[in-house]
């Protein structure tokens, strides 16, 4: 969706971070993979609602998530990379 890819961590490889414009498309998917997750698991979950009527706090939950992204891959030794 953002012209990237998981790779293996090298010394050829740039610290990444998600550009602004990329944070809330990515947000909002995390927010649908959740919903289909906690669907199943906590049918009646409070925060199974659409993402245009979760609470601010909630949607910070999700973009969390995003900006984590690169640091787990790291601590497993891989990372994100633009397509060039």
């Amino acid at each position: 969706m953002i012209d990237c890819e998981i790779v293996h961590a090298g010394r050829s490889v740039r610290a990444f971070k998600f550009k602004e414009e990329e944070l809330h498309p990515l947000a909002e998917m995390e927010h649908e993979r959740w919903l289909g997750e906690r669907e199943i698991i906590e049918p009646h979950h409070a925060d199974l609602v659409p993402w245009a009527k979760l609470g601010a706090s909630e949607k910070k939950k999700d973009f969390d998530a995003i900006k984590a992204i690169p640091g787990i891959l790291k601590s497993v030794g891989l990372a994100v990379r633009r397509l060039e």
